[in-house]
Parts: structure tokens; sequence; C-alpha cells
């Protein structure tokens, strides 16, 4: 009888909500040095700038409201939205600190979309607040980024519901790219040239997903990330369902349980322990990690004391690295690195032999890192703390003649 380890892991797009007002330590120009789109601190571009095409001024939006505003009739979606990374996508100290070496006006496409539109810091640092999916009225996914229009009248607010009434402080009407991937990909779609003229894969959920098999069965990016739910939309309406949850990583039940499956088979050796271990992407529609995260696999034996005997782990990422193979972040990349990741419904095997003491137990865990070490290093941000995905833990005992030990084989099960 054995045990499997099952997980899920969803795209937890996590950004820190602290903003970085002060200058951190440790980072110069030098340290992107490699960037062929940076700009210094005082704003002083490199000669290689020119391999991004100038983004053209667009025009003022009328009567842009602060999401406190929206709160007044949709308190509950403005709740989730609140304590989601499209709330904090202008103000994470991780984005903070790219914007030193980064082109802040290129960034703030997606990130702080009404940066050009209006001059008013406090909304604008609301990121992709409500007035910016409400008032789009078109989207495509091209590998520009940030494809999308927005209407300069406050008049009309746009979304996935043909049905929704007429309130008093707007109107209301639909629009069918809302219930569409091709919404999420005007952004969640990236290639950044470099001034060799190649072109780096950053954001590529949009395109895993059309190429896999949730985008050929018509499985929408919302169906996972906005799922609908039984409730009121606004103050005052009765109850309906299908309205979409706001905080884009899945609602209350999350992505952790509809992403990734683990499993492990261990035995027994003459040497200590092997360990098999399967990892299935069986929910998420594009690949996982995303981009500068890290999913991290580790086994460890223990003595019975709690100390460590032997350990290992394997690291998935995507990874950028500059012309000597340092990690950096993509704008300052000269290609592409360590590509290490779990696309839709894809299956990978991973083994660790390990040393064992006469009797202990192993222990499996699945971490999840916000950002690589190295990035958040070379950025001169704190290091991420590895959130627990799971965590199992297996006895076994000593070892017979024939290399046996109590316990194992086994193979562990355990489902989110």
């Amino acid at each position: 009888m054995g045990y499997v380890l099952a997980v899920g892991v969803g795209l937890l797009a996590s950004c820190d909500s602290k903003s970085a007002g002060s200058e951190r330590e440790g980072v110069t120009k030098a340290a992107i040095a490699e960037s062929p789109h940076a700009s210094g601190s005082q704003g002083t571009a490199t000669p290689d700038d020119t391999a991004r095409p100038a983004i053209p001024p667009l025009p003022p939006l009328e009567a842009v409201e602060r999401a406190w505003r929206c709160a007044e009739c949709h308190e509950e979606l403005y709740d989730e939205w609140s304590r989601s990374p499209h709330a904090n996508a202008a103000k994470s100290e991780l984005f903070a600190a790219s914007l030193e070496h980064a082109d802040e006006h290129d960034c703030n496409r997606c990130h702080a979309p009404l940066a050009r539109r209006i001059d008013d810091p406090q909304t604008v640092a609301e990121g992709v607040t409500c007035e910016v999916c409400h008032r789009m009225q078109a989207a495509t996914a091209t590998p520009d980024g940030a494809n999308f229009e927005l209407v300069a009248s406050p008049a009309t607010k746009y979304g996935p519901l043909c049905d929704a009434t007429y309130p008093y402080f707007h109107e209301a009407d639909c629009l069918p790219f809302f219930s569409e991937s091709k919404l999420c990909g005007s952004c969640h779609l990236l290639h950044y040239p470099t001034p060799s003229g190649n072109s780096l894969p950053v954001y590529t959920e949009y395109e895993e997903w059309l190429a896999g098999p949730h985008g050929k069965e018509g499985k929408q990016c919302q169906s996972c990330h906005m799922p609908g739910a039984t409730k009121a939309i606004a103050s005052g309406e009765k109850e309906r369902k299908g309205v979409p949850h706001h905080d884009f990583v899945g609602g209350p039940k999350s992505l952790v349980g509809t992403g990734l499956q683990v499993s492990a088979v261990i035995q027994s050796d003459d040497q200590g322990l092997d360990v098999d271990v399967t990892l299935l992407n069986r929910g998420a529609g594009h690949a996982l990690p995303g981009v500068h995260r890290q999913l991290v696999l580790e086994a460890k034996t223990l003595s019975p004391s709690r100390v460590v005997v032997d350990q290992a782990r394997v690291v998935f990422e995507r990874q950028f690295v500059d012309a000597t193979g340092n990690p950096v972040p993509f704008f300052a990349a000269s290609r592409l690195g360590r590509e290490h990741r779990i696309g839709p419904r894809e299956r990978r095997e991973e083994h660790f032999d390990l040393t064992a003491p006469e009797a202990g137990s192993l222990s499996i865990t699945l971490l999840r890192l916000a950002v690589a070490p190295a990035l958040a290093q070379r950025l001169g941000v704190p290091p991420p703390v590895p959130q627990v995905v799971l965590q199992a833990e297996v006895p076994f005992g000593a070892p017979d003649a024939s290399h046996r030990r109590r316990h194992l084989p086994k193979r562990i099960e355990l489902k989110p």
C-alpha cells in the first residue's frame, strides 16, 4: 500500500503591498549593467533604449473615480479586489525596486495604466483599479503587451453581465471579451526585445493557454481566476448566480486546490532511500510557476531527534540572465536562462537518492517563493519568505538483512 502526495498550485500572483519609499542599499546602475532598456536613477536612458519603440501619448480620461467610490455600491467586490495582485500592481516592493532600473513608462502600461491618462497620483497608485477594467472597450492579446482601449467618458461601465440594471451612478453595458481570455492576455502576454534583435518570452500565460488543452477546450482564464458565485452584484440588488470573484486568484477556494498534483513513491536501498516524485499540472491552463517566481520541491531525511541527515531539492522556474549568465530581471536580460517549469497537463518526474539514518523519517515539502532569491538580492529587496504549499512526513525503521525498512516501500496520497 503506498502513499501519494497530492496538492494543487495555481498561478498565485503575489505582490507585496508595501511601497518602497526609501533608497535601497547595494543596488547601482552597475548591478543592472546588462539592461538594454534600463534608465538610470536620474532618468538618463542608455543607448540601447532605442531597442523598444517609443510609447505614443494617449488622450486624458474624464472623471476617473477612486476605487472607494465604487465600494459605496460594490463593497464585496471592492474587498476582493483590494487584496488582489491587481490592487498592488503599482506599489509592490518588487515593482518599486524594478522601476529604479527599468523604463517607468513601459512598465506602467500594465502596472499603472492610468499614469498616462490622469493627473492624480493616488488613483494611479491603485494600479489595475476598477476604472481600468470597467472602462475597457477593446482588448487584444499581442506580444508587445498592454493592447487595450479605455473610453474617455465615464458615463458607462462595461462588464460581462448583459442584464445588469441601470444604476443611478452610471450606465452599465456588456462586451463579449469580458468573458474571454484575451481580456487577460492584453497584459499577460509580453515578449521583450533585446539589442541583439532577439525577443525574450516573458509573460506567456496567454500563449500557453491558447496552445494548450484549456484553450482548445474553450475553458477561459476567468473560469479559474474569476469563478462565479451567487451574491448581489451591488447594494440593493437581488442575489444572482455567476458574479465573478475579484481577487483574481480563485476566490475562497484558491487555486491551490486546482493546479499541481504531486505524488511520491518511497523505497529503501542499501544506501538509504529512493524517492520518486511525479508532478502533474492537472489544473492550470498555463505553465507553473509564473515569471520570476519559484516552486521548490525539497526532500529531507531526519533522525529521531529531528536532525537533518541528507537533503535535496529541485527548483522550478523561468530564469533570465545577462551576458555573463547571472540571473537578472527580464528587462535587464540578454537571453533566457534556465527554463524548468511544468506546462498545462504536463507530467514531470524527479528522483531523490538520500542517505538515511538507522531509523527516522522522510520529509517532503513543496514551497512557493514569490520571487527568486537571486533576483531579490539583485534588486535589493528582502529575500522571499517561502510559503509551504505541501508538507508530508513518512516514518521508516531500521533496515533488515535485505535492506528493507519497516513501513517501506510506501506510496502516500494527500489530496487538497
